[in-house]
């Protein structure tokens, strides 16, 4: 899977220990990432929060963080 971070795209969080969930704001589709393990997931989930902060700290981009549920 190729889709990018972006500091505009909302990620709806961990909905389970395994499960990350967005909705692909130019398709309107809901995608999810499935995990094994909760600790796999949880290091994807901060690692999509680090990427955001990042992306939000560029100039002339406004702050949006991922969020949880």
């Amino acid at each position: 899977m190729d889709i990018p971070l972006e500091p505009s795209r909302w990620y709806t969080g961990l909905t389970t220990d395994t499960l990350i969930v967005w909705t692909e704001p130019t398709t309107n589709l809901d995608i999810a990432l499935s995990f094994q393990d909760a600790e796999g997931c949880e290091d994807i989930w901060q690692f999509i929060g680090e990427v955001q902060r990042h992306l939000n700290n560029l100039p002339g981009t406004s702050p949006i963080a991922p969020h949880a549920p």
